[in-house]
């Protein structure tokens, strides 16, 4: 599905009163909640801020706008941010891209629903839409949203990268949580179910969501290091 591109903001935002969740850093930055223990790939900033200053309002386009996820689309780099937006009232998510060059300051939406219109397929979901990551190596963004009663929904927006820096395209990839990239190909975690009921897979999926293993789970922190289970191995997490 190609992205309809909308411009939402184009200019300096205007200054705003700083709040005291925004520190006198400059650029761009989305400070987190230190007092709430977080889940690697699905924390939520307190506050979208540029130069010191809470800009988080001006990027509301609903009164109960909630800030769900942002991240910084190139590794260190502080003037380049995508931001993740879930009303619940008006079921509307969005992202959005922000990019600060000292001069001006850049908003521009990259990916929206239509408000208040359920989808028809679970998969098609934006409740409570996050941003999990994004990968510069392969120019993707990874995002999820609540679908399933038991899973939520993963998918991948592809950026055109810098010599089509306007081309986006979303796709779903897979039901789970996002678990992270390795190779450039995302991990997802999500639910089965056999004669013995439910178990808890973990896979390595291709850039169209199919399945290319199912990972080992049987270390902790497996994440950092994956192995696919070998042939004939059909260990499965209970």
């Amino acid at each position: 599905m190609r992205i309809k591109l909308l411009a939402v903001c184009l200019g300096m935002l205007p200054t705003l009163s700083c709040a005291n969740l925004c520190a006198n850093i400059s650029g761009i930055t989305a400070p987190q909640n230190t007092e709430e223990k977080s889940i690697p790939y699905y924390s939520s900033p307190e506050a979208i801020c540029l130069d010191g200053v809470d800009i988080t309002n001006k990027l509301k386009k609903y009164p109960d706008d909630k800030i769900t996820g942002a991240f910084s689309m190139i590794n260190g780099d502080s003037n380049v941010f995508l931001v993740s937006i879930y009303s619940q009232k008006n079921y509307a998510g969005r992202i959005l891209l922000l990019s600060d060059d000292n001069q001006e300051t850049k908003v521009i939406d990259i990916f929206h629903n239509k408000p208040g219109k359920l989808p028809d397929k679970p998969e098609d979901s934006v409740e409570n839409i996050i941003i999990n990551y994004f990968d510069t190596a392969t120019n993707t963004l990874y995002y999820s949203a609540d679908a399933w009663a038991q899973a939520g929904a993963v998918h991948a927006i592809k950026w055109g990268g810098v010599s089509n820096p306007l081309s986006w395209t979303e796709s779903f990839l897979h039901d789970g949580t996002f678990e992270g990239v390795y190779k450039g190909m995302p991990m997802v975690s999500t639910i089965g179910h056999d004669k013995n009921g439910a178990y808890f897979p973990s896979y390595l999926l291709r850039s169209n969501g199919a399945i290319f293993c199912t990972l080992d789970t049987r270390q902790q922190l497996w994440q950092l290091s994956p192995q696919c289970l070998a042939a004939g191995d059909d260990y499965r997490e209970r």
